[in-house]
């Protein structure tokens, strides 16, 4: 397809993110670019993908500072004949462009998807909308939504970090937006989906995606300390702030299951304290599960709790061993961890059950199980 309508990009002032300025200002570039993006296979290759929409475009997709050789200008294609200044549409055409651009981005490969996140989030910037209008921030939570479904394992270096910043960008942005339970749900659900892939984030890839028109409308919500503090602790739901802190500690490795559930995998003398250190790490009074598996033996404890309950579920024979704590007001699984665990404490009930008591079972039903047994290694997490 000819491209010939999208026009020259010129770095933005201050060597801040560069933005393809006449595109925003000539509107049948932006006519052309809607229908070049809305021709896209999501199925087609990078190369492929870069090469129908030009090195230059890819390049502020992904944050690139503009190219020196062209003594800062970008060329998006050649703009052959001039047959005069273009007219200008009206808001609402420019309005309804972003409408369509936001309509094709899920099926969009991962550059052009990165493309029309950005494009939208510059249409914000720049007063395509009037005051107090909430469809554009609805657009840009639609169009960064399939960001989340990417495998960070899967994407190269520079596109991983590219992704991980211009998502996070977005979200501290809608972080200021959210004005009813429906959008505060679906910033949540964000949040949720996109889990440890915005720690990949860097400051400098955010500081390229802030151009003047961005950081004049949103002020603090895109300064690059605050956004990758946003990154880096605020948005980390607590099961994957205590999943990165085990990490960090190097003893163990650990893994997400859910908003609720972790295990715990290495050599542990003592399972149990094991599987509270976990649950203290998250800092929650409940309902929050972690299990601690000895990968020597295989043999695995599962803790579960909400305050003050607190049930530790132990292998038994072919059935599992339940034991019921009450815990005083006092006293959490961070500090049991610390100390001698459960070492020393009466249950509940005397001796081991072998079944779950009610309170066990509706804490099992809270945290979505239906048995306490550690999932196997194919188990996807539920985020």
């Amino acid at each position: 397809m000819d491209v010939s309508g999208v026009p020259n990009a010129v770095p933005a002032e201050g060597g801040q993110g560069t933005v393809p300025s006449e595109l925003f200002a000539r509107h049948p570039a932006m006519e052309e670019l809607a229908r070049l993006l809305q021709t896209l296979d999501a199925e087609g290759g990078a190369a492929p993908v870069e090469r129908r929409i030009g090195g230059p475009l890819t390049g502020f997709a992904l944050g690139r500072p503009p190219r020196s050789e062209s003594l800062g200008v970008w060329e998006f294609a050649p703009t052959g004949e001039s047959g005069g200044p273009e007219e200008e549409k009206t808001v609402a055409d420019r309005r309804r462009l972003a409408a369509r651009i936001a309509k094709a981005t899920p099926a969009l490969p991962l550059m052009p998807r990165l493309l029309t996140v950005r494009l939208l989030l510059e249409l914000v910037a720049r007063g395509t909308w009037p005051p107090g209008d909430r469809s554009p921030f609805a657009l840009l939570s639609a169009a960064v939504d399939p960001l989340g479904l990417l495998d960070p394992d899967t994407l190269p270096g520079e596109e991983l970090e590219a992704t991980a910043s211009l998502a996070v960008l977005v979200l501290s942005v809608l972080d200021f937006q959210a004005a009813d339970r429906s959008e505060q749900a679906r910033y949540e659900h964000l949040v949720e989906s996109f889990g440890t892939l915005i720690l990949a984030a860097s400051p400098e890839r955010i500081t390229a995606y802030v151009s003047p028109e961005l950081a004049k409308a949103f002020g603090v919500m895109v300064d690059v300390d605050h956004v990758m503090d946003l990154a880096n602790h605020t948005l980390l739901d607590p099961v994957t702030r205590a999943v990165e802190a085990i990490a960090e500690a190097g003893d163990a490795s650990a893994q997400k299951h859910s908003r609720l559930l972790l295990s715990v995998h290495g050599r542990f003398p003592d399972l149990t304290r094991a599987a509270l250190d976990a649950i203290g790490r998250t800092e929650l009074t409940g309902p929050v599960g972690a299990w601690a598996v000895d990968e020597a033996s295989g043999n695995w404890t599962f803790v579960a709790w909400r305050k003050p309950d607190l049930f530790e579920v132990t292998q038994s024979g072919r059935r599992p061993g339940w034991r019921h704590f009450q815990l005083p007001p006092v006293t959490n699984p961070a500090g049991l961890a610390r100390g001698l665990g459960l070492k020393g404490r009466q249950p509940k009930a005397s001796g081991t059950l072998t079944q779950p008591t009610p309170v066990g079972q509706e804490l099992l039903d809270a945290l979505g199980l239906s048995h306490p047994f550690p999932p196997s290694e194919d188990d996807e997490p539920t985020a």
